[in-house]
């Protein structure tokens, strides 16, 4: 169980990481492309 839950958390901390970085890329690249153009 010990080995079997650090992997779920493994998974769930990288999956966290890539939504977040997903929604702050999509919502940085809006305001930079608003600026750019």
């Amino acid at each position: 169980v010990g080995n079997n839950d650090v992997d779920d958390i493994n998974i769930i901390v990288f999956r966290q990481i890539n939504q977040f970085d997903l929604s702050g890329n999509v919502i940085t690249s809006s305001e930079y492309l608003s600026t750019l153009w």
